[in-house]
């Protein structure tokens, strides 16, 4: 997958979708949710933040359904879901990084410059309530991924490029 992942992560090309070989298909079929085979064929689907790519999720294809519009259209959602959540989580970083810059800020130079302290205390205020909300509603949509994932009859894993399960569905 290496050539075919940086490929996806280089283009942010969607939804390359692969042949799976029988070395990428083995294990136990039994221990997977109601079906008695492996996928043959595979998506790859970059996670892109505003900052450029963070992850890459390869999912099998259900080998019991086609891969129409209709399924194109759902790994299409799944990919927008899993980007938007990614550029939050980015900027909850950048926000992060920006209150506790204006806090040092505040601590260093809080004789000389109270103006600018007070300046400072008002931004990471306004910085920890947006962060707040947005903490809320990325809890909100992780939620609701999770929900939809757990439930879908369809394997989902999330894998970071150098090879790290974050997540995987039964």
């Amino acid at each position: 997958f290496a050539d075919e992942a940086k490929w996806v992560l280089e283009n942010r090309e969607t939804n390359l979708k692969l042949e799976l070989d029988d070395a990428m298909r083995e294990g136990d079929p039994d221990k997977h949710r109601g079906f008695d085979e492996f996928p043959s064929k595979a998506v790859m689907i970059p996670i892109l933040s505003s900052v450029g790519p963070v992850g890459l999720l390869v999912m099998g294809l259900n080998p019991r359904r086609p891969y129409d519009e209709i399924y194109e259209n759902w790994i299409q959602l799944l990919r927008r879901e899993l980007c938007a959540n990614a550029d939050r989580i980015t900027l909850l970083m950048l926000e992060k990084q920006k209150a506790m810059e204006a806090e040092e800020l505040r601590m260093t130079e809080a004789e000389e410059h109270q103006m600018q302290v007070d300046v400072a205390a008002k931004k990471t205020a306004f910085l920890k309530s947006e962060l707040e909300e947005r903490t809320k509603q990325l809890k909100d949509s992780e939620m609701l991924f999770m929900t939809t994932a757990k439930r879908i009859k369809v394997g989902i894993m999330v894998v970071d490029v150098s090879g790290e399960i974050y997540f995987a569905n039964d």
